[in-house]
């Protein structure tokens, strides 16, 4: 479910319009802030992709086609290549790839003036990938959006619809979550007397140490002031509306918790991300993919930053989970790889899959939640190969524009597995196979637990894809957010000057993929 990211690019350099070569995608941090300096290159790289996507122009010429095609002929042109528009005596028309909803459900996003895709096929691998850029200008700015903006996305799947529909998701995700002109924005509104106003300190997660980093003062310089947070309530008026899931209750939270473009006016910096949020076809949908990335990111943070070692999956039961072709595909490789679990109290499967150089360097992982292990184990295996080939182009990315991916920057000081477990081991399990939870029986551990957890329908009011977003002052996350009481070892967890100490740590083990 690590399918966020900084770049998004191979597909763009060299490729003939009628093979794809070999290509890769960057994923993109669940937080453009936090790695707004590498997506610098964005527009260098946007301008590559569109010199190489202009191979196209000419392949396409008929009235017919030029007519339906729109703006340059460029989105048109990307959904012909991947099979999704065909064409026929009667023109160009929608492929049977995907049910006619799916097309309608993303139609805002499918907007030729400011989306781009592109499919991705590497050599012997059974995933397919897909890329996509979003670009607005201030020329080409949309109705939908506050200010311009630019998404790179990626996404995976065993099918070519599969690829597509993974990525256009993200893309839409971020787009959600992004803050929609007043006059559209029903998310919003102003603070209410009537029911009760959750404090945005105890949500945003930052410990006192990380609030003078996000706080702003006026001229832009970092405040020190370290109850800077406790005065956001106050200045800012502006409210999401949240539902509990322990209680029902329906609760307000400053809307800089929830959506991009809120916390700048405020003096935040870096409050909002896509953790925990998904789009799909029904809220229904969109809140179970939510929820459990939520979950799956509550599970591994702890293990992550505390090093807590991990139980490596037997390699027999993993070659029978992900099939033949799968199998023989990580075989025939020269990278080696491993597949490993995260024991939980909660009724879900967390697994993690893990690949490197033969030296142990140059690592990338993917993590994934559950209702079982299976599940878990194949989606954590799509995710590990789309970090990978991320780092690969990420590579040749550092080479035009001087600018490095951190999970790049990571694999080469740091063996993955043998960090993973610190100074301790690892121990090959067999995996609980058989276990197999339902969606409320996940909630349910979790309110049994005493979680608090709330739910935000974020579903843009422009866009109108059904998206939700998962807020919680307890649950833990890979970003830095070293306020969550969690995310420590138990036998520090009431000791405030035990975890200070722990930060410093923590900090140098920021998550990279």
């Amino acid at each position: 479910m690590f399918v966020t990211a900084v770049c998004l690019l191979a597909p763009y350099f060299s490729f003939d319009p009628l093979k794809v070569v070999k290509s890769t995608s960057l994923r993109i941090s669940s937080n453009i802030d936090t790695y707004g300096c590498f997506l610098v290159g964005v527009d260098w790289a946007y301008e590559k992709m569109r010199d190489g996507l202009s191979v196209l122009g000419g392949l396409f010429s008929e009235p017919k086609i030029q007519k339906q095609a729109g703006v340059k002929n460029s989105l048109y042109h990307d959904l012909v290549a991947l099979g999704l528009i065909v064409i026929d005596d009667e023109g160009p028309r929608f492929s049977s790839l995907l049910p006619s909803r799916t097309y309608d459900l993303f139609s805002k996003v499918l907007d030729p003036r400011f989306l781009r895709l592109r499919n991705v096929r590497l050599p012997g691998c059974p995933i397919v990938f897909c890329t996509g850029i979003w670009s607005e200008t201030p020329d080409t700015n949309g109705e939908g959006f506050r200010q311009p903006l630019k998404i790179v996305a990626g996404g995976q799947g065993e099918s070519t619809a599969a690829a597509f529909l993974s990525c256009i998701g993200e893309i839409a995700e971020r787009l959600s979550l992004q803050t929609a002109p007043d006059g559209d924005e029903h998310r919003i509104n102003t603070v209410s007397r009537k029911v009760r106003d959750l404090e945005a300190s105890a949500f945003l997660g930052f410990s006192k140490r990380q609030v003078s980093k996000a706080v702003l003062a006026a001229d832009g310089k970092h405040r020190k002031d370290a109850n800077a947070l406790d005065s956001l309530n106050s200045a800012s008026a502006r409210r999401i509306k949240i539902e509990s899931l322990n209680s029902g209750e329906i609760a307000q939270l400053p809307s800089l918790c929830g959506l991009f473009g809120e916390a700048e006016k405020w003096g935040l910096s870096g409050s909002a991300s896509t953790s925990g949020a998904a789009v799909h076809q029904t809220q229904e949908q969109a809140f179970k993919g939510a929820f459990l990335e939520a979950v799956e990111r509550d599970v591994f943070a702890p293990a992550w930053y505390n090093r807590l070692g991990i139980n490596l999956l037997q390699p027999q039961q993993i070659a029978q989970n992900l099939g033949e072709k799968h199998w023989q595909y990580l075989q025939c490789r020269e990278r080696q790889c491993a597949f490993f679990c995260v024991p939980t109290q909660f009724s879900v499967h967390v697994a993690g899959a893990v690949s490197a150089d033969p030296d142990g360097f140059g690592a990338a992982m993917g993590v994934s939640a559950g209702l079982t292990l299976h599940e878990a184990v194949r989606s954590a295996y799509q995710e590990m190969l789309q970090s990978e080939v991320s780092q690969s182009f990420s590579k040749l990315f550092e080479q035009q524009s001087g600018a490095s991916s951190p999970a790049v920057a990571y694999g080469r000081r740091h063996r993955l597995l043998s960090d993973l477990c610190g100074s301790g081991r690892y121990f090959e399990v067999d995996g609980d196979w058989n276990t197999e939870y339902s969606f409320q029986d996940l909630i349910d551990s979790y309110i049994a637990a005493g979680i608090s957890i709330w739910k935000f329908d974020a579903t843009h009011p422009v866009l109108n894809v059904p998206c939700v977003k998962i807020l919680s002052p307890d649950l833990c996350s890979l970003e830095p957010r070293f306020g969550r009481v969690r995310l420590y070892p138990e036998e520090v967890r009431h000791c405030s000057a035990k975890r200070d100490a722990l930060e410093k740590t923590y900090s140098e083990r920021v998550y990279p993929f």
